[in-house]
């Protein structure tokens, strides 16, 4: 059956009035960073094969690597043994480091919007570059960075603190050791880094979430919010997800899957059959939001555009717990308070 279209109008009118808040925070996956030209993680595997091709020169044959290991983390562990470091590192910052790229404009819609932060998974800094193109100053984090991630838990609901991207991987300029781009790097984060899982936690039990470009693949990070969703059941649905949806694929298993194990609201869209505008049901979606909360068209020919603010109302009672939540956690996360290892 088609996509339950009287729910997603009502979801799509729930979100624009937590967006309106101003205090949810948008969650961004590589369905974001593939706008300003960056690769899937399949892309990203398969050129970090053909480094390892043309730095070995035969002595290793990287596709029985991608054919024996099916997990993509093991996979890129994998094949980044078969490199010097020092390659390894520099194929990281040439992958994800500035391509040039002219970014799509859907993600200009996206930085205007009326974010307090944004949390993503990706390595690239394509969400800094498109908030500064619309005059929006906007800091990085890196979650491999504890004083950092420590810093922000204390100040990111302050009103003078300005907006940050938080890279709970890493970015392109970490250690290649530490960003969650092998399954090495991820037992860092996840197993053994306390101080990240909380943070985490924290994010899912006491924040609104906007998941944009995310694929739900990725099992690490779902722990994380599945284990909120268990700890905050009674609060009902916090969270909302832009998610594609093949035609003819019944929409309420899905639904039913996100809401009941993150406490999630989705918002379909159709992929279409063309691989040139397979994912256009997302722009359509996002210039929809964009619209509805009165954030001003930008034309590339003109230069970025001032972001207009319109006066918030007031905040929501569920929004003043999820802070209160926030709060009480805080000696839970950083109990040490600045004194936490670099």
């Amino acid at each position: 059956m088609p996509i339950d279209n009287e729910r997603n109008r009502r979801a799509f009118e729930q979100l624009l009035q937590v967006l309106r808040t101003e205090q949810s925070y948008a969650v961004t996956g590589a369905g974001v960073s593939c706008w300003a030209g960056y690769g899937t993680w399949s892309e990203i595997i398969r050129h970090l094969a053909d480094e390892v091709a043309e730095r070995r020169q035969g002595e290793v044959d990287p596709d029985a690597i991608i054919h024996n290991h099916q997990d993509l983390l093991i996979c890129a562990q994998h094949l980044g043994r078969e490199l010097d470091p020092a390659d390894f590192g520099n194929f990281i910052r040439r992958e994800f480091g500035p391509n040039g790229a002219a970014p799509h404009d859907v993600l200009y819609r996206i930085a205007g919007m009326p974010f307090r932060h944004f949390i993503t998974l990706n390595f690239d800094r394509s969400v800094e570059d498109t908030n500064a193109s619309v005059g929006l100053s906007c800091g990085t984090i890196s979650g491999c960075d504890r004083r950092s991630i420590a810093s922000f838990v204390r100040e990111m609901d302050c009103s003078d603190y300005p907006r940050k991207v938080v890279h709970v991987h890493g970015t392109f300029l970490d250690s290649p050791d530490e960003i969650a781009l092998t399954e090495h790097g991820y037992t860092l984060l996840y197993r053994d880094n306390q101080l990240f899982k909380q943070f985490l936690w924290l994010l899912a039990a006491a924040k609104r979430l906007v998941f944009l470009g995310f694929g739900f693949e990725d099992s690490d990070f779902l722990n994380s919010l599945r284990d909120a969703s268990r700890d905050i059941r009674d609060n009902g649905l916090c969270h909302f997800a832009i998610v594609p949806i093949e035609a003819n694929v019944e929409d309420a298993p899905i639904r039913n899957q996100l809401n009941q194990r993150y406490l999630i609201e989705p918002i379909f869209y159709e992929l279409l059959g063309d691989d040139r505008n397979r994912y256009d049901g997302f722009v359509g979606l996002i210039n929809g939001i964009s619209g509805a909360l009165g954030i001003p068209e930008r034309n590339r020919d003109e230069g970025p555009v001032p972001v207009i603010r319109e006066e918030p109302p007031s905040v929501p009672e569920d929004v003043h717990k999820a802070a209160e939540l926030g709060d009480a956690l805080l000696d839970r996360i950083d109990p040490r308070g600045d004194d936490v290892p670099a």
